[in-house]
């Protein structure tokens, strides 16, 4: 009967998702440049030319870290002979953004059945990573870009992670390395056992102790404090670095009609530092060093070194010398810069580009901890690292991650003792309804023609399209958005706190 249940779901599902799909298809699509986008110009571009700027060494290190969805599409249209132009580079960015959900769907089905989900978790799991913005709006609006392809080989690499063939996992790594730069910090995966950390006997025995220094430190030792103060303090190091050699003048300009800035972006960064410190903190847990050593996977760490060896030595062979247009450091500025940019900005930021999950993740953070410590340190250690980067409010720069934290996320549900379908159900409209696939971007036909001074970002029209896009919110849009998510946290707590939709047995 579960089967069956299961098979009618996924039916269902799946007709949703073509629906939608087809909607975006023949919908609108953004206006910049043709219809090519911002950084669509440039993966136009080396569509185009792929082999000839490979050959002249023309691609800067970090657009190389992404050449490898143009270069597919260079040798498919030379195959077929196709032509080169704006409109066929379009479609070809198009089909291959459908195909790669439709693979991404699959995937996850195979995912839902080596975890033996129940009916009603699957749909959430589904509705998580299939009904939000990047893929029923901005996949069709604005087609060249990287995401969805690093999206879909995300939710690969996830399934041989969970089926433990790391070669393929290595090859996914290989392959990411060259689309979406972040993919290789995947690899930490890799380097551990899926070995469960087990909770440690020496808390029960100092339970009694009158000595609550000594039971802390016992309780928390050297590992789980390294992991608990790191993020923090490197986001401490990074606003040092950002006060010195910017003067705060970059943050500062996002406030420059707050008369209390400074007090507003400390205020800011504190409640960042306790959001860190709130993911990073593992109750009643003892990692040790035994273990830790006892999880190590020398043979992997071995494979990924050679790995990682022949990647770099691709990119400092084929790349250009020039200047790249984002670097770590760059990055990590920009990083410090949005996570004070309004008070947990970020969080706003994610739940309005990827949906209900984000939201959800506050009622179940305790359950999906358990999850991540019952897949070993590797996951410990990737979840550290996700946290760290989710600080960031441009959200596309984190969608590889995504699809973990929904896993992760729908394995603790998975183990509630009853998840009814209308919260199912409930939680698919909300996703649909953040989703924006309704919302006309260019109804407006003016601001996204161009490549806008950022202070016109802002304002609309252009801000109906940067809205979504984090680093570039207005405070008045942020505002919408809060009140918003304040109200979808409102939902969700109705439904733990004072209904019978979902309760906990474990």
């Amino acid at each position: 009967m579960s089967i069956v249940l299961k098979n009618k779901n996924r039916i269902i599902l799946i007709l949703i998702l073509i629906l939608f799909l087809i909607k975006g298809f023949y919908g609108e699509k953004i206006l910049a440049n043709g219809g090519l986008g911002f950084d669509g110009v440039i993966f136009a571009d080396l569509t185009t030319n792929a082999f000839k700027y490979l050959s002249n060494h023309a691609i800067d290190t970090y657009y190389f870290q992404r050449i490898g969805v143009p270069l597919v599409l260079h040798t498919i249209f030379k195959l077929f002979n196709i032509d080169f132009c704006q409109s066929n580079i379009i479609h070809g960015f198009l089909y291959l953004n459908l195909f790669c959900i439709v693979l991404g769907a699959i995937y996850y089905f195979l995912i839902s059945s080596e975890l033996k989900l129940k009916p009603t978790i699957e749909i959430i799991g589904f509705s998580s990573l299939f009904f939000c913005f990047p893929i029923l709006k901005l996949s069709m609006f604005y087609p060249i870009l990287m995401d969805i392809p690093c999206f879909t080989l995300s939710i690969i690499f996830l399934y041989y992670y969970l089926k433990d063939q790391r070669i393929i996992c290595l090859i996914a790594l290989f392959l990411g390395a060259f689309i979406f730069p972040n993919f290789i910090l995947f690899s930490v995966l890799l380097f551990f056992k899926k070995t469960p950390i087990k909770l440690s006997q020496e808390i029960d025995e100092v339970s009694s102790n009158k000595n609550r220094l000594v039971l802390f430190l016992r309780k928390y030792n050297s590992i789980q404090i390294l992991l608990l103060i790191t993020a923090p303090l490197f986001l401490i190091f990074l606003l040092y670095k950002f006060y010195y050699f910017n003067s705060f003048d970059i943050i500062q300009q996002g406030f420059k009609f707050y008369p209390g800035k400074t007090v507003f972006i400390l205020f800011s960064f504190l409640l960042t530092i306790l959001y860190l410190c709130i993911l990073n903190l593992f109750e009643a847990q003892t990692l040790t060093f035994t273990q830790l050593l006892k999880s190590f996977r020398v043979i992997h760490i071995f494979l990924f070194i050679i790995l990682f060896i022949c990647i770099t030595f691709i990119i400092n062979s084929c790349s250009s010398k020039a200047e790249a247009n984002l670097t770590l450091d760059k990055y990590l500025t920009n990083i410090i810069n949005q996570a004070v940019k309004n008070p947990l900005n970020f969080i706003v930021s994610h739940t309005f580009y990827f949906g209900a999950m984000p939201m959800l993740l506050f009622f179940i953070l305790k359950d999906v901890k358990k999850e991540i410590l019952n897949l070993g340190f590797g996951m410990l250690f990737f979840y550290t690292i996700i946290v760290f980067f989710s600080v960031g409010n441009e959200s596309r720069q984190i969608i590889p991650f995504f699809p973990f934290l929904t896993i992760l996320s729908i394995i603790s549900l998975n183990r509630f003792g009853n998840v009814s379908i209308y919260f199912s159900v409930i939680f698919s409209i909300i996703c649909i309804a953040l989703s924006h696939f309704w919302y006309p971007i260019n109804a407006v036909k003016t601001g996204l023609t161009y490549y806008a001074p950022s202070a016109i970002f802002t304002k609309f029209p252009a801000q109906r399209y940067f809205m979504f896009q984090g680093p570039w919110v207005s405070n008045y849009m942020y505002k919408i958005h809060l009140v918003v998510c304040l109200l979808t946290l409102i939902i969700f707590w109705a439904i733990f706190k004072k209904s019978k939709l979902i309760n906990r047995k474990y």
